[in-house]
Order: structure tokens, then C-alpha cells, then sequence
């Protein structure tokens, strides 16, 4: 569960960003067909719009089905919080604010992604903002994969 967590938690900051492409990989396989997950934001146009817009596409290239579940901003901590220490796993991707990742990594509702990191070769972090470059640990551990733009 908790590699497929990770695994769709990079999806979701691809689509975050849009930079997704279709490349001949996802193309021919769509691996994912018949897998739906939920990423849960806040509302707004910053970063549901952008996830909402290409999830079709997503969709497309790999067969998953991704649904954007907003609340409001003022929410969204407490919403993440009670989703991860009850064990409910009602989305398996958040996208949340920076900060709070340290009250997320304590309890380990977050899993570490550098072995994951170490195995990608095609990671370019001169391609990442260093703000998202360096924020990335924290306990001395990755805790998520800034995408490429």
C-alpha cells in the first residue's frame, strides 16, 4: 500500500505541475487501468484546477482515474491529520502546505522515498527550484519528490 502511495503521490505532483507527457512507455503499458485514486487539496484554482485539468489526460496515458477532492484551505490540515492517524487511507495522495510536513513525518504517516529516489535515474534535481530541492527532507529522510518541470 504504501509503494502505490508514493507511486501516486508523484503522479499527483506531475500533474500538479503539467508536465505530463505522453511518452511511448506509459502509452503502450497503461499499467493503471482500472485503478481510481483520490488526492485531497484545498479549493481553490492554485492547485485543484491544474490537478482537475490533467487528470483526463492522466487518465488517458495510463488508464488510472484520479479524483480531486477539495476543502477549504482552513481544513485541509485537520482533514489530512484525521485521514492518516485513523487509518482510514480515504486518499492516497494529499497535497498539502510545506510546512506541516514535519507534523506528518513524526508519526509516519508519510513514507520515506529515498530508496525510490536512489533507484530513479532519470531524476534532474538541477531541473527543481531549490526551494523544493532542499525542503524535500526532513528527519534526514526524502519525503517527497518535487517533479520536473
Amino acid at each position: 500500500m504504501k509503494s502505490a502511495r508514493i507511486f501516486l503521490v508523484a503522479c499527483a505532483l506531475l500533474l500538479i505541475i503539467g508536465s505530463f507527457t505522453t511518452n511511448t512507455t506509459l502509452a503502450q503499458g497503461k499499467q493503471f487501468d482500472g485503478v481510481t485514486f483520490n488526492i485531497l487539496t484545498f479549493t481553490g484554482p492554485q492547485i485543484a484546477e491544474p490537478l482537475q485539468r490533467r487528470a483526463p489526460d492522466f487518465a488517458k496515458a495510463t488508464g488510472a482515474t484520479v479524483n480531486v477532492v477539495t476543502v477549504p484551505f482552513a481544513d485541509l490540515y485537520q482533514k489530512i491529520l484525521t485521514d492518516a492517524a485513523t487509518g482510514t487511507n480515504s486518499y492516497q495522495a494529499y497535497v498539502f502546505a510545506p510546512q506541516w510536513m514535519a507534523d506528518y513525518v513524526g508519526p509516519g504517516y508519510i513514507e520515506p522515498l529515498d530508496d525510490y529516489i536512489k533507484k530513479d535515474k532519470d531524476i534532474q534535481w538541477d531541473d527543481v527550484a531549490p526551494f523544493f530541492r532542499d525542503f524535500r527532507h526532513v528527519q534526514r529522510q526524502d519525503l517527497h519528490h518535487p517533479a520536473r518541470r
